[in-house]
């Protein structure tokens, strides 16, 4: 049923946005119907609609910031309006993102109770809820680790990896010492699944003296130990959750869905707060020395810039390739164009407005660094050792190769580069704009290292097994790679 409502809620963005003739079911109507069953009063937590199984969720926990009944009361009513306007052709596209945008939040709201019942019953596993354990806990364990953990998968496979080792394959030789550390692991991802501590709430049926207590990130953390000036970086930084809910798709073929996240977004929420930032629109720059690059991209009538589109919806020279071949391809693709691009038109805004002697110049330059390394790679200086999706974690997987890592195993390039962002964002703050264009310009030059060393492991690779990813790897980042050369050597990028 959890999964109808979403399909409903996600089917009526698509009448709306495609303008498909009515039907004889309303989705939004037909999302609230299953959701509500035949209830007519918000006390009720007996029955089996979702309705229910949400009170008794919640009846379970305090602290909690609203509940998820009213929160979906709330939302599929704004999401119904909507959807009417939209259907008589009212600024559709408009009311299409507003709509996904609400559809998003409804589906986060409905995770709630999955998460809270998975810790339930993890508690109840664990040992350490009094007399409500039954016989079948380790069942509904199962059963929750199966409904939550996919979801953390998109920031975290690693973590994924192991839990459902420890929960699911491994649920009958599971370890109760272990609560706290699975329950602590769940809740620093809450970001990742678009929550808060105050959205789940306490458990008022652990009996634990061990239980940890949630603490919500904070609003402006660091990212791999630069600290921005403004809190946009944060948001900004998910983008790299679009990136790995993108692969995950493409790796299941559903390469519609995964293009509408590309195009849409759906994890970095824009200042607006009603929408999203999406890939697509970053790799369209708005500064003068970005747009130029980007004309290099489609030079000669040829937009290299679409080797992504092609990549994500297994097209031209990608649609014999395997799922994960074309996952690969989408997912460097996207690093090495989309967000490259993204990148330096951040950095290069932060010159602009600090050459207009704005104040806010940090802002754009804060999200450079945050399309650079992503959330993924936390707030620690060097970031993590396998968790990253974007630019940094490809420094960090070349310095491995090549043997090139310092002493913690690191890459040297990611700290130079880190380094340099600081020192720009120095500049900026005391409007020193020649000195934080010679650092944008340094940060350039050390990306397009990134990028060199990159084709070079990979042809290297090609060349010498043959393996049909290696050379398509190769091709993608040479992709990258030939427009920014031709200002140097036409006849060489060619």
């Amino acid at each position: 049923m959890w999964i109808s409502v979403t399909s409903y809620l996600y089917e009526s963005i698509y009448d709306c946005r495609e303008g498909s003739q009515p039907t004889t079911t309303h989705p939004v109507d037909a999302a609230a119907a299953l959701w509500f069953g035949n209830h007519i009063s918000s006390d009720i937590s007996d029955g089996a609609s979702l309705f229910a199984w949400a009170k008794r969720s919640e009846n379970n926990f305090e602290d909690q910031s609203s509940t998820v009944n009213d929160e979906m009361v709330d939302r599929l009513n704004s999401l119904q309006e909507s959807y009417e306007f939209c259907k008589a052709e009212l600024n559709k596209q408009e009311l299409s993102n507003k709509m996904r945008y609400d559809v998003d939040a409804i589906v986060r709201v409905m995770t709630i109770p999955l998460v809270q019942y998975f810790i339930v019953h993890l508690s109840a596993q664990s040992g350490i809820m009094g007399d409500s354990q039954t016989e079948d806990e380790v069942d509904y364990m199962i059963l929750y680790a199966l409904s939550v953990l996919p979801l953390i998968s998109i920031c975290d496979e690693e973590v994924f990896g192991k839990l459902y080792t420890e929960l699911v394959t491994g649920a009958q030789s599971y370890d109760p010492l272990k609560f706290s550390e699975i329950l602590k692991t769940l809740q620093d991802r809450y970001p990742c699944l678009g929550l808060s501590c105050s959205d789940i709430g306490i458990s008022v049926l652990s009996v634990s003296t061990d239980e940890v207590p949630c603490q919500d990130p904070a609003s402006n953390p660091g990212i791999v130990g630069y600290e921005p000036t403004y809190g946009t970086s944060f948001e900004m930084s998910k983008i790299d959750l679009d990136v790995s809910t993108i692969l995950s798709l493409v790796l299941m073929e559903a390469h519609d869905l995964a293009i509408d996240i590309y195009k849409y977004g759906r994890n970095a929420k824009k200042e607006d707060s009603i929408s999203y930032t999406a890939i697509q629109d970053l790799s369209n720059p708005k500064s003068q020395i970005v747009t130029n690059i980007y004309d290099r991209f489609i030079n000669d009538g040829v937009d290299y810039t679409r080797v992504t589109e092609a990549s994500i919806l297994g097209v031209d020279e990608f649609k014999s390739l395997s799922p994960l071949r074309k996952s690969a391809a989408a997912s460097l693709s996207i690093v090495t164009i989309d967000l490259h691009l993204a990148i330096l038109d951040a950095m290069y805004q932060g010159i602009d407005v600090c050459n207009q002697e704005g104040t806010d110049a940090n802002r754009h330059w804060d999200e450079a660094v945050a399309l650079f390394a992503g959330w993924a790679e936390g707030v620690q200086e060097r970031g993590s050792d396998s968790d990253g999706y974007l630019m940094f974690n490809i420094a960090q997987q070349i310095c491995q190769r090549f043997d090139t890592c310092d002493e913690n195993d690191n890459s040297p390039v990611n700290g130079i580069i880190i380094q340099k962002f600081s020192n720009g964002q120095d500049f900026l703050e005391q409007l020193q704009c020649d000195d934080a264009l010679n650092s944008a310009k340094e940060i350039e030059k050390l990306i397009e290292s990134i990028l060199i060393d990159n084709l070079t492991y990979r042809s290297m690779t090609a060349s010498s097994s043959f393996d049909q990813t290696s050379f398509l790897l190769a091709h993608i980042t040479a992709t990258a790679l030939v427009p920014l050369m031709r200002s140097v050597d036409e006849t060489i990028a060619d």
